[in-house]
């Protein structure tokens, strides 16, 4: 007598199945264009600072005149907008927390 797989077994197939099949060429560069073109002039201020500079999460918040602890958040919260925006989600309705003026803060 012949086992039937799993519901598991079947989803967790289907699932590798899908990943094994490549986007179209230039789908994913489109895709995060996309997503990047959705990003604040501070949010990009952001990810170049941490991602093309290599700065640390304490070097780019003094650039940025924020609490490390903000550019962390924020930080998070942009990857996790962009993955999803990437895999087609849903782009966000507003903007993130990080605020578009670059304003210095004035030391109290």
């Amino acid at each position: 007598m012949k086992r039937t797989p799993s519901r598991r077994a079947r989803v967790a197939r289907r699932a590798v199945a899908k990943a094994r099949v490549a986007p179209a060429p230039g789908a994913s560069r489109a895709r995060v264009a996309l997503a990047l073109d959705s990003c604040t002039a501070s949010e990009r201020a952001l990810l170049s600072l941490l991602l093309t500079e290599r700065l640390t999460v304490s070097e780019a918040a003094e650039a940025l005149e924020r609490a490390p602890r903000d550019v962390t958040r924020a930080y998070a919260r942009l990857l996790t907008e962009l993955r999803r925006t990437v895999r087609g989600v849903a782009l966000r309705a507003a903007p993130a927390t990080m605020p578009d003026d670059l304003e210095p803060r004035r030391a109290s």
